[in-house]
């Protein structure tokens, strides 16, 4: 008896194994290592190549790093609300991502936008399509599905000839949002941005 039980022991563990291995994972959410969690105080030496704007809403004033300088540019921000702007510079892209967005709520991250749009001067090739600016919608939808499950709503619009999927997931307080987009006439759907934002 405790030989057969021995032969039964691995494989009941092979079974249960991968159910852990596929699981999905609740929130906090994030995507190339970003979330809402990030410290906006760390991007300039993160992106010290890259362009910092501030635009705070309440007295609709711009504050860019290299005129304002860090000290002023830092402070505005932590005691500020408004839009937390980097273009990252065509060395310090990474995953696809030229855009960051802070939305800044009295100096704390309420909202974190990803945005893959490359600028047409980092494109080495002649744009025949806004679509070529983006990376394929397939594998971050994929990576998403795999950590987070399927999305908790699914929406879509039509402007012109460009249709807007919205993916949204839900979980542990937070958003996730992520928007492909597809040009009629075209095969290619292509990742728009990724939004982490709270739930309430």
């Amino acid at each position: 008896m405790r030989a057969a039980r021995l032969r039964v022991l691995p494989f009941a563990m092979l079974l249960v194994v991968p159910l852990f291995a596929v699981a999905a994972q609740p929130g906090p959410f994030q995507h190339a290592g970003f979330s809402r969690q990030t410290p906006w105080s760390g991007m300039i030496d993160q992106f010290p190549h890259s362009t910092h704007e501030f635009w705070e809403s309440q007295r609709g004033t711009t504050y860019q790093l290299e005129v304002d300088g860090r000290e002023k540019f830092q402070r505005v921000v932590a005691t500020g609300s408004g839009k937390y702007l980097i273009r990252l510079s065509q060395d310090e892209s990474r995953n696809d991502i030229y855009f960051i967005e802070f939305q800044i709520a009295r100096g704390s991250t309420a909202a974190l936008k990803l945005s893959f749009e490359k600028p047409a001067e980092f494109m080495k090739t002649k744009i025949t399509s806004n679509a070529q600016r983006y990376p394929a919608c397939e594998p971050v939808l994929s990576s998403f599905t795999m950590k987070y499950g399927k999305p908790t709503k699914t929406e879509s619009n039509t402007e012109e000839a460009l249709t807007t999927v919205i993916r949204t997931w839900t979980a542990a307080g937070e958003q996730l949002a992520l928007s492909c987009g597809h040009y009629d006439g075209q095969k290619k759907t292509f990742a728009m941005d990724v939004t982490v934002s709270s739930a309430n």
